[in-house]
C-alpha cells in the first residue's frame, strides 16, 4: 500500500498537536487561545546508541549511533534514511506524564523497523527496543538517545 506524503504529513501533524496538548496538560505554561501550538516538547535533534541483543550481535550486527530529528513529520534518522527508510509518522501515548512512542519504518531494501520507547519525564533523553526484520530475519537491539547539537559543518551536510 502507497500512502502520499500529505497523508503523513497531516498524520504527523496531529501527533505534534497531541503532544504539545499533553505537554500543556501535564503542567506546561499554558499556550494563549489565540496561538497555534505546533511543536511537541521532544522536537528537535537527538543522539540514539543501539545495541544488538546476544542472538543479533552473533549474527554480526554491531552496536551504532544515529541521529534523528524529531518534527511535524515525525522521526527522520540520518542512517535510516541513507537506508531508504522514509521519515515514519509515530504513535503515542502518556503514561505517568511521560511520552511512549511506537514507530514503524519500512524499506524496500532493507525491510521494516519497529522501534518502542518512552521519553523520561523531562523530554531530555528516551529509550527503549528496535526489531528490524530484514529477508525474514530479526534483530533485536536496544537503545537509548538524548537531545543532541549538530556542529555547523554537520548541519550544512
Amino acid at each position: 500500500m502507497i500512502t502520499s506524503n500529505t497523508h503523513f504529513a497531516a498524520k504527523r501533524a496531529n501527533l505534534a498537536r497531541f503532544a504539545v496538548a499533553a505537554f500543556v496538560l501535564l503542567g506546561a505554561a499554558p499556550v494563549a487561545s489565540a496561538q497555534v501550538a505546533s511543536a511537541s516538547p521532544v522536537d528537535g535533534n537527538w543522539k540514539m546508541r543501539i545495541t544488538p541483543d546476544a542472538a543479533s550481535k552473533a549474527l554480526g550486527r554491531e552496536e551504532f549511533n544515529e541521529y534523528i530529528t524529531i518534527d511535524g513529520y515525525g522521526f527522520t534518522g540520518m542512517e535510516t534514511s541513507r537506508l531508504g527508510f522514509d521519515p515514519a509518522p509515530t504513535t503515542v501515548t502518556l503514561v505517568g506524564g511521560c511520552i511512549n512512542f511506537t514507530v514503524i519504518m519500512k524499506s524496500l531494501n532493507h525491510g521494516t523497523c519497529t522501534s518502542v520507547g518512552a521519553f523520561n519525564s523531562a523530554n531530555t533523553t528516551f529509550s527503549g527496543t528496535l526489531t528490524w526484520v530484514v529477508d525474514g530475519v530479526t534483530y533485536k537491539y536496544t537503545y537509548t538517545g538524548e537531545r543532541y547539537t549538530p556542529t555547523p559543518e554537520e548541519s550544512e551536510s
